[in-house]
């Protein structure tokens, strides 16, 4: 036996079961709740990655005079947006040649 037919099998007594065991609105609502909570943990994670980027690309900037970095981080960033690329008359999405003026 193959393992794609033991996946089937198992995914189709899987929904066998479901449809003789629970409703459909309350298999609704359990998905629905099953989402948020994946939601939540996914915003949890990006938040916390963002603010780790945030420390890493700040941890030595001085506050007592200005810093150039500021200005340079964005500039940096917009090589790689996607957009329209005249070289080859494409749209693109990959980082390719200087960044274009804003």
């Amino acid at each position: 036996m193959k393992q794609t037919d033991i996946v089937n099998l198992w995914y189709l007594s899987l929904l066998k079961w479901r449809e003789r065991k629970i409703k459909t609105s309350n298999f609704i609502l359990v998905l629905s709740f099953l989402v948020g909570i994946f939601t939540a943990l996914a915003a949890f994670f990006l938040k916390n990655a963002i603010h780790f980027i945030q420390h890493i690309l700040t941890t030595n900037f001085s506050v007592n005079h200005e810093n150039y970095l500021y200005l340079a981080y964005p500039s940096r960033a917009r090589r790689f947006r996607p957009g329209w690329d005249n070289r080859f008359r494409r749209w693109r999405y990959a980082p390719c040649g200087p960044a274009a003026p804003a």
